[in-house]
């Protein structure tokens, strides 16, 4: 009878061995999964911001393009504005030197008009 007291033992040891293995087993499968799931997503994570460093180089790349045509677009206006500013300027300068000689034969032929009022 001991005997068999001590196999029941035995046999219930051995179950709850076996139970909590297949528990052990069945944790270590759910990590093994998560592990993948984690793995998986950390990858999918990685593309993600290669893909996002890429855009935003891209974007950088292609601000710098356009900043640096404006610039130039800027400079040739402001280069254009300059010799329109010098031309009109020489304008300016002509028409008042014209002016001068115009108010000059005026003044020539008024005075020329008062000796023949003169005499």
């Amino acid at each position: 009878q001991l005997m068999m007291e001590y196999q029941n033992k035995l046999n219930i040891i051995q179950t709850e061995k076996e139970s909590l293995r297949n528990t052990l087993d069945e944790s270590n499968s759910k990590e093994d999964k998560a592990s993948k799931k984690l793995k998986k997503k950390l990858s999918e994570m990685k593309v993600e911001k290669n893909q996002l460093e890429k855009k935003i180089d891209n974007l950088a790349a292609q601000y710098k393009k356009e900043n640096v045509e404006l610039r130039k677009s800027f400079e040739e206006k402001i280069v254009s504005a300059e010799k329109e500013n010098e031309n009109l300027l020489e304008q300016q300068m002509e028409k008042e030197s014209m002016f001068m000689e115009m108010q000059n034969t005026v003044n020539q032929l008024q005075e020329e008009k008062d000796k023949l009022r003169l005499e």
